[in-house]
């Protein structure tokens, strides 16, 4: 960053550092870092935070309050963590590929374990198609084809 570029950045601030005026050469990034940690800092937690994570009609919101407190509440977190950082971010165990267009929210609970199947969709949108508590070792297929037939109905 050019000096003038860096000093018309920041000449609202009063408390701008006589170091920084004098400066010969553009300044490191811990310059910036302690003169403005707060308003860049927000900047990109407010770029990051575009995804919307939605239950695609009341079946599925049904199946989410027939859930166990905790497993309701660890589904609560990973949604609140795929809008922050976005469901591209998002690992193992956390969240698990299925087939095609279709992933899941994966819940473990002092009652079992749950699963929640979403897709994404056009906007920076999840929505979630099916939520269940799973009873095997691997998702059961006739979960999956219900999934994916729900996730048809999801307008792209």
């Amino acid at each position: 960053m050019a000096r003038a570029t860096l000093l018309d950045f920041f000449h609202d601030f009063a408390d701008l550092p006589k170091e920084l005026i004098s400066l010969k050469s553009p300044p490191s990034l811990d310059c910036l870092d302690a003169i403005a940690p707060v308003s860049i800092a927000k900047m990109q937690y407010y770029r990051r935070m575009t995804w919307i994570v939605e239950l695609l009609d009341a079946r599925v919101r049904n199946e989410v309050e027939a859930l166990p407190a905790d497993m309701r509440a660890r589904f609560r977190r990973i949604v609140e963590l795929i809008q922050t950082h976005g469901p591209e971010r998002m690992r193992e165990p956390l969240v698990k590929h299925l087939e095609g267009s279709l992933w899941e929210m994966r819940m473990k609970g002092k009652d079992g374990i749950s699963r929640a199947i979403y897709v994404t969709a056009g906007g920076r949108r999840v929505v979630v198609v099916r939520v269940f508590i799973k009873k095997t070792e691997r998702t059961p297929r006739r979960e999956i084809e219900l999934a994916l037939q729900r996730a048809k109905e999801v307008n792209p």
